[in-house]
């Protein structure tokens, strides 16, 4: 009897392809991090967080597809590794097209069971870039078994390039661009590939230059918002236009103009003023509404509004005022505090294309906001008040909220007891703390921003917060006053005369009545009294908070959500 010998194929030596690798590797790593830009700006930016799931769902559908029908891939190893190259290169562009044609809607999510299945197909088309890049570094560590090492050293070094470069572009070049540079190195990969394996390289070029031109000829995706975002609802009204558009690492920015229906943005306007805000543009990051612009150069008429503001009391208080804006956005503060009789103002605004826009692109208009009194910081807020050495009479601040609780679960770190413990310890004897921010029904925003100020003052030694604070509210947005001194008479009285000619509710007062509330914006009941008198009163002597609310202080370590209830409501 002879032994019986089986057959085996003899697989070609090829030489590992380091390159493709480091390629693949630095291209899936930059459309990862891009996907988070355009989460944010199709979506919004609670969606960023998914792409480290999609990475993961892809890599790991690549491993369950190579351990199943790897085989037939390993055999033919040089086509199977330019074809998934080219894969990549292909997907990454079409497969974000496709997720935008979606119907998927994330404010659906809670009444509309079809948005998960969306929800699920948008997941797995923007997976495939990462499944066809992944197989391309596993068929390569599996074929390469020798030379693990020195593939996955490319494999991180092209990773870490990558970034490096994304954040680059990023600076430079629009989203869409981005995503064409990532296609295009997709491509490098598989002409890479061919070269070092010897396979057909006259091909993949013709395949790489005609997919290249196809692309760059008929265009690139367009991002378009989801139609639920501001910019997409701005620019649905009849006579919009955009103005300006700029892309950046912290953003993409929009302009909107309007002649026909023009934009008049004031929060927090009296509903006693008499006069109008100006005409103004429409500014937008990533499609969410950060503020407007003047179309023409501000004049004592036109800024007279800015004294309705619920924002204008703390300078009926005080005198000439060292004021510091946090996150100021595009100026709107700065404005109304050089036009209310500021001395010097420091804004402190993170994302410096705002910067840019208001004192570069639309100087001419908004010059009050980047004038000699005025010294812009691009810093993180708590990060400036912890380097600077100087107090302010007045620091001021707003918060906000989506009216559909998008941003619940939105971290904000610049609002938390430790962040107002840092600012009150900046201000000057007798100074203020203005926080400002949308009134919603039931009032969790505004309680909680109360509760979190409140645990600020007894983390200080205030015994009894209730006399370091002053609320007030119009019919859309509420104003909060915090002091290291107890409020004074004279200080009461200008808040209960600059509310009461105005039109504004008192929510929070020392020694004020229950009657003294909800006079102007009427509601069924003093809602915003009884729980602000219910955290500050002492003893307390109102019927307390709704049991329904899971009040708890903003801290550093839980700094979400804006948006709460109890459990048992969750029905």
């Amino acid at each position: 009897a002879h032994p019986v010998r089986r057959k085996t194929m003899k697989l070609p030596a090829y030489a590992a392809p380091l390159t493709a690798v480091g390629l693949i590797s630095a291209a899936a790593l930059a459309y990862e991090i891009l996907l988070t830009r355009l989460f944010a700006i199709i979506h919004w930016h609670n969606l960023v967080a998914t792409a480290i799931s999609l990475a993961l769902l892809g890599y790991g559908a690549s491993g369950t597809f190579l351990a199943t029908a790897g085989r037939g891939l390993h055999r033919h190893f040089a086509p199977a590794l330019v074809a998934n190259a080219v894969l990549f290169s292909l997907s990454s562009l079409l497969c974000v097209e496709l997720a935008q044609q979606l119907p998927f809607d994330p404010q659906g999510l809670s009444w509309d069971w079809w948005q998960l299945a969306y929800l699920s197909a948008t997941f797995l088309v923007l997976a495939v870039p990462f499944f066809a890049a992944a197989n391309c570094i596993g068929l390569s560590l599996w074929y390469f078994h020798d030379q693990i090492p020195r593939i996955y050293g490319y494999d991180l070094i092209g990773a870490g390039i990558g970034a490096i470069l994304l954040l680059g572009g990023l600076a430079t070049m629009s989203p869409a661009d981005n995503l064409f540079a990532i296609a295009l190195v997709g491509i490098l990969a598989a002409v890479s590939a061919a070269e070092t394996l010897r396979w057909r390289r006259g091909a993949v070029i013709f395949v790489g230059l005609v997919v290249t031109s196809h692309i760059w000829i008929f265009g690139r995706p367009e991002l378009q918002p989801a139609a639920y975002k501001d910019l997409s609802r701005a620019l649905t009204v009849m006579g919009a236009s955009l103005d300006h558009q700029s892309s950046g690492i912290a953003g993409t920015l929009s302009v909107v103009r309007n002649d026909r229906v023009p934009i008049r943005h004031a929060p927090g306007l009296s509903l006693h003023a008499t006069a109008l805000p100006p005409k103004q543009l429409a500014v937008f990051v990533d499609g969410d509404s950060a503020g407007t612009l003047r179309v023409a150069a501000a004049g004592e008429e036109s800024s007279a509004y800015l004294q309705d503001l619920t924002s204008a009391l703390p300078f009926t208080l005080l005198a000439a005022p060292r004021v510091a804006v946090l996150n100021a956005g595009v100026g709107l503060k700065i404005e109304q505090a050089i036009s209310l009789g500021a001395a010097s103002v420091s804004a402190i605004e993170p994302n410096a294309q705002l910067h840019a826009l208001v004192c570069e692109h639309y100087l001419q208009a908004n010059a009050k906001r980047c004038g000699p009194q005025v010294d812009w910081h691009t810093q993180a807020p708590r990060s400036f008040l912890a380097g600077d050495g100087g107090t302010f009479d007045l620091i001021t601040l707003s918060v906000e909220s989506d009216p559909t609780g998008l941003d619940a679960l939105r971290t904000d770190f610049d609002l938390t007891a430790e962040a107002v413990v840092s600012y009150l310890n900046r201000l000057s004897p007798g100074g203020l703390l203005a926080i400002e921010g949308p009134t919603r029904l039931p009032p969790r925003l505004s309680l909680r921003t109360i509760d979190t100020v409140r645990a600020a003052l007894l983390t200080l030694g205030m015994t009894a917060p209730g006399r370091h604070i002053a609320v007030i509210r119009g019919w859309q947005r509420f104003n909060l006053l915090a002091s290291r001194e107890p409020l004074d008479p004279v200080q009461e009285a200008g808040i209960r005369s600059f509310a009461k000619a105005r039109g504004f509710d008192l929510v929070w007062l020392p020694n004020m009545k229950p009657g003294d509330a909800n006079r102007y914006q009427r509601l069924s009941e003093a809602q915003y009294y009884m729980g602000a008198a219910a955290l500050l009163d002492t003893p307390p002597t109102g019927p307390g908070l709704d049991p329904r609310f899971r009040l708890q202080a903003a801290s550093d370590d839980i700094p979400f959500p804006n948006r709460y209830t109890r459990w048992s409501e969750w029905w």
